[in-house]
């Protein structure tokens, strides 16, 4: 839409409505505005979970998980371990291994994933 612009040829119409912004402009703008009202508030309340990766010998339900000695102290008896969407438990840390059961899989190499923490997004937004 084209607005008409004319020039003001006396003070009198210096007291006339000028509109400045469209309705769409506003609807555009609280739009835009709930978006970033919506990404704050799930940032703040979403947990995304951090995690270790490595690989694990499955054997009789029970897997060795091979990992780095550096990444060895994050691990605690009863943390959830993820092999091939089955969850799991560490039940032992004496091992040269650590050792996590109760997996309903097939022996063999798989990829495994502990779940050491959760954290919120809104944390990376204010350096915590």
């Amino acid at each position: 839409m084209k607005k008409k612009v004319t020039s003001i040829s006396s003070p009198d119409e210096l007291e006339t409505h000028l509109q400045s912004t469209s309705a769409t402009t506003w609807v555009i703008l609280g739009l835009v505005a709930a978006l970033l009202i919506a990404f704050f508030a799930w940032s703040y309340f979403a947990r995304v979970p951090v995690h270790l990766r490595g690989y694990a010998d499955l054997h009789g339900g029970e897997a060795s998980l091979h990992i780095e000695d550096k990444e060895r102290d994050q691990l605690a008896l009863g943390q959830k371990v993820i092999i091939s969407g089955k969850e799991g438990t560490i039940s032992s840390l004496d091992e040269e291994w650590p050792i996590a059961t109760s997996f309903d899989l097939q022996d063999g190499e798989y990829v495994y994933y502990v779940v050491i923490k959760e954290v919120r997004p809104f944390d990376f937004l204010v350096n915590k």
